[in-house]
């Protein structure tokens, strides 16, 4: 499988075109296919920072929140969450969306 950062550029895409829920969805096959390469601490930041984007376009809140809960929980279930750099580059990026 090609690196965590193909897939990456490839999230970062579909946050470009304000598309954050297919980046998440495709945070969420990364980690459930075997064949795929696991989500990196770059994988769930480009997602949040993708959210940032929307400053432009805004989400319905609601809809916002939904997808900053599914990032979380699908950070919470893997490995790098027990490291604290990605912790900071993790949460340090959500901090920065709610002060937006």
């Amino acid at each position: 499988a090609p690196s965590p950062s193909v897939f990456n550029s490839l999230m970062q895409c579909y946050c470009n075109a304000f598309d954050i829920a297919s980046a998440v969805e495709m945070l969420a096959v990364m980690k459930a296919k075997e064949a795929w390469p696991d989500p990196d601490a770059v994988s769930f930041v480009v997602c949040m920072n993708g959210l940032r984007q929307c400053e432009t376009k805004p989400l319905p809140p609601d809809e916002g929140w939904k997808l900053v809960d599914d990032i979380v929980a699908l950070y919470h279930g893997t490995d790098i969450a027990q490291s604290e750099s990605a912790n900071i580059a993790i949460y340090t990026t959500l901090f920065n969306l709610c002060s937006g």
